[in-house]
């Protein structure tokens, strides 16, 4: 589960040469400015995102995929009743 959770993040990461691996218990790590960091969550990674506008480029569309997925949970809107 925790690779499916950073399918996309890491993609994006391995086609920049970032050389993103996951470790476990669930974290990524990538190289990035000739260091290496590593996150335990996407939180902390949105975090340093945020402070990083090429990063911000590469992973904006994963990281607002994730918002979007947690947004949606137990919201259904085609069981959804309105008052007609």
């Amino acid at each position: 589960q925790a690779r499916r959770e950073w399918s996309y993040i890491f993609k994006a990461l391995k086609d920049k040469n970032l050389q993103p691996r996951i470790l476990y218990p669930a974290r990524i790590s990538f190289r990035y400015e000739g260091e290496i960091k590593s996150f335990p969550d996407k939180q902390k990674l949105r975090e340093f995102v945020t402070k990083s506008p090429p990063l911000q480029e590469i992973l904006k569309k994963g990281l607002i995929l994730e918002k979007r997925k947690k947004g949606e949970r137990g919201h259904n809107p085609q069981t959804r009743e309105t008052d007609g």
